[in-house]
């Protein structure tokens, strides 16, 4: 059973993180760019008559070969206008081609399509399907079509007088609505004459469209008053129709919606449990994608909840409340018990369907990435208690100020390394980005400015390796002899400092189970209890407690290069 939720009212908020620490994340975003393999499916079916059929197509199909499309189907001719009902030439061919059919095609503003056993298959022109477009359909006898293919990421434009396009509503017509519920909102439309292709090819007015639903998946002849952009009455913004994209290292994506009806409009956000329409059977080669949104509540009660469906009312056109701004999260822990493995790339995709009241409906292609946690995480460290050593407290309390340093953790494959310092390096040769440490040094020389991160807290050379895991606990122990020149306490010029003391610092990462339902959790962002036993300044050991805050900043999983 899903749950539904009502939104009144969003704000758009994001945590802070410590200016040092960001100033080192921008040298990241260069390393968590790449492509996601596209397999969200959504399928469109059509009841094709004998005679002309205008089909609007909102998908780009796959396969787009409109020979293997159409094979087996007895189709006379298939017609699309050269603009590609995007107002702009759209030709699949160039004037240096010298292909004389297609030439001809667009001078004339049409692209055609024969089938090879007609005479005319000589001259056709039009050679793939893609979304966003009507086609003319001629059949010989009837037959159903469907077609299967990623959600079209282009909005609807209209160009001056009459123009041939589609609408985007829901698949059961009796849902639907009529043309004036959907054109109420386009300045471009108001008392817009609309004509339906017959199976003759002539065309037949909408008397009424006041009482006429629109039939999904149709186009139709609309006159338009003047070029214009109009994709129906809720605008989602452009980023979002092209996808949400969570990936490795990105746990957000916000969707921005505007009611652009000039009343109030409920709409409708659903994570589709399945890949395709009301109706028709799914298709899937990846995981399902499990998607959280972000209640900003009253204070305390804000918190992330499942999206399973989520109403959002926009008040009308023009005032405040029209713009909402929906801040998503993707759950990895909940799409694969391996999403966060080191080395982990599972793909998780599905869509998030768009709906409103009237029927209006857009399917938004939603894709995550596992990308596992290897990498460069950077963090704070606050230390808040500490044992008294001559209270005879057996416990820390609480101190009268908080000490804050930097920590460093690197996780490979299987292991996790202490750092001092890192610097990322670009190589020339190589064209790639590496991790260099105090082990590797000799990888700087030559290199350019290079981004470094540092701790002043830690002196030790080398990397110090950490034992347990991200999932429960990390502990170090990092010994400094007393003549060691790192050692803190030796000074070369004061013959009381000629000689230090030996210490041991016995640290312990426990990371928190959750993050309180935040998405980044795992992903870019751990946290947990800081605990330190430092051994060799006193008779008694000294003990120190605190929390600790990392971000992930990097995605290379090796140090010191591949």
């Amino acid at each position: 059973m899903q749950r539904k939720r009502t939104v009144k009212v969003f704000r758009t908020e994001r945590t802070g993180v410590s200016n040092g620490l960001w100033s080192f994340v921008v040298w990241v975003l260069v390393l968590l760019t790449g492509g996601f393999a596209r397999a969200q499916t959504v399928q469109q079916s059509f009841d094709l008559k004998a005679g002309w059929n205008a089909v609007y197509l909102e998908i780009d199909a796959e396969p787009s070969v409109l020979d293997d499309v159409l094979a087996g189907l007895a189709v006379n001719s298939v017609w699309v206008r050269d603009d590609g009902g995007n107002g702009e030439r759209n030709s699949d061919c160039a004037e240096e081609s010298g292909d004389a059919a297609c030439l001809a095609s667009t001078e004339t503003g049409w692209h055609v399509w024969f089938p090879m056993d007609a005479p005319q298959h000589v001259i056709r022109s039009l050679r793939d399907l893609s979304g966003g477009r009507v086609y003319l359909i001629e059949m010989a006898e009837p037959a159903p079509l469907s077609v299967s293919g990623r959600p079209n990421v282009t909005v609807t434009r209209w160009r001056k007088g009459f123009d041939l396009g589609g609408f985007h509503v829901v698949s059961r017509a009796e849902n639907a609505p009529t043309f004036a519920t959907y054109l109420g909102a386009s300045s471009v439309h108001q008392d817009a004459d609309i004509f339906e292709v017959d199976a003759d090819g002539a065309l037949s007015r909408v008397s009424d469209p006041g009482a006429t639903q629109i039939t999904p998946g149709r186009g139709y002849w609309v006159s338009t008053a003047r070029n214009a952009v109009y994709d129906g009455p809720v605008r989602i913004d452009s980023r979002s129709l092209r996808g949400a994209e969570f990936r490795p290292g990105t746990a957000e994506h916000f969707i921005e919606i505007e009611n652009l009806n000039g009343a109030l409009n409920t709409v409708t956000l659903t994570n589709t449990a399945t890949l395709a329409p009301e109706g028709a059977s799914a298709q899937r080669d990846s995981g399902e994608t499990k998607l959280k949104w972000y209640d900003f509540g009253d204070g305390a009660s804000a918190q992330w909840h499942a999206l399973d469906s989520v109403n959002v009312e926009l008040k009308s056109r023009g005032t405040s409340g029209a713009k909402r701004t929906i801040r998503l999260g993707v759950d990895r822990t909940e799409a694969s018990q391996g999403g966060l493995e080191a080395d982990g790339q599972d793909s998780y995709e599905g869509l998030l369907r768009v709906t409103d009241e009237s029927g209006y409906r857009r399917w938004i292609p939603v894709a995550s990435r596992g990308g596992g946690q290897g990498g460069l995480w950077v963090g704070d460290v606050t230390v808040n208690q500490v044992r008294s050593l001559t209270s005879g407290d057996a416990a820390p309390t609480p101190t009268a100020s908080d000490f804050v340093f930097r920590i460093i953790i690197h996780r490979g494959a299987s292991e996790y390394v202490l750092l001092r310092e890192a610097v990322l390096v670009y190589r020339e040769v190589e064209q790639d980005h590496v991790l260099v440490t105090p082990s590797c040094f000799d990888l700087l020389e030559g290199s350019g400015p290079s981004p470094r991160v540092s701790s002043a807290n830690f002196a030790f050379d080398g990397d110090i390796e950490m034992t347990g895991d991200f999932a429960t606990q990390l502990e170090a122990s990092i010994a400094t002899a007393a003549t060691d020149s790192l050692n803190p306490f030796l000074h070369p010029f004061n013959p009381i400092h000629a000689e230090g003391f030996a210490t041991t610092r016995n640290i312990s990462l426990r990371f928190d189970p959750d993050g309180g339902g935040d998405p980044e959790w795992g992903v870019t962002r751990l946290a947990g209890t800081y605990e330190e036993i430092l051994l060799g300044l006193h008779r008694s050991q000294i003990e120190a407690r605190g929390r600790f805050d990392l971000r992930r900043v990097s995605s290379i999983g090796t140090l010191c290069g591949p």
